[in-house]
């Protein structure tokens, strides 16, 4: 019975949608962020410059947008790098939940993420996705959806996984089929992987 009771609350758990929200910062806003919401367009943004690269952060489990990793990172690059947009990925309600519950709804904050990005309509090879522990999962997954709704030639430029996490994540690594130098277009160079 006790068991029955346990499933049944992992299960509501996972199969709630994710409360994820996504919070912009740049040079002239470097510690209050703006919100993203879906009713709100990244192009009327006061900060927001499309002609600067984008840097997309992901925290890991038992993370939020306030964490050690987000504010040092986001600090650091617009002190000492060309501007930036920085956008801080905040899935705190669902990385709250023990390893295991937070861990099954790493792909619930990826299809936000991946909707995010198809909502407003940034060119994804002039992203970079940098994700801690489950967030690197939350980096690949979100990417992998990207590009199988578009295609290779519409990859996210660059994933950096920190710390990724092995835990529980046997089959769910596996490498999708990555696309091939005569499958991408030619202004685009080879992707490399490599897995430490």
């Amino acid at each position: 019975m006790l068991k029955s009771a346990i499933i049944l609350a992992i299960t509501a758990v996972c199969c709630v949608q994710a409360k994820t929200r996504f919070f912009l910062y740049t040079r002239n806003n470097p510690s209050i962020p703006e919100e993203l919401t879906e009713e709100f367009s990244i192009w009327s943004s006061a900060f927001f410059s499309p002609d600067n690269n984008t840097i997309v952060l992901i925290h890991g489990h038992r993370g939020s947008a306030r964490t050690p990793f987000n504010t040092l990172i986001t600090d650091s690059i617009l002190r000492f790098q060309e501007p930036h947009n920085i956008i801080v990925v905040d899935w705190e309600k669902d990385a709250s939940y023990s390893y295991s519950t937070a861990s099954a709804r790493v792909p619930f904050v990826a299809r936000d993420l991946d909707h995010f990005l198809r909502s407003v309509s940034l060119r994804v090879s002039n992203l970079h996705l940098v994700g801690f522990g489950l967030g690197a999962h939350v980096a690949g997954i979100a990417s992998r959806w990207y590009r199988e709704q578009y295609g290779c030639d519409e990859s996210v430029g660059r994933i950096t996984g920190l710390d990724p996490s092995g835990s529980g994540w046997g089959s769910n690594s596996q490498l999708p089929a990555m696309c091939t130098e005569s499958t991408r277009g030619a202004s685009r160079s080879k992707m490399t992987l490599s897995v430490e």
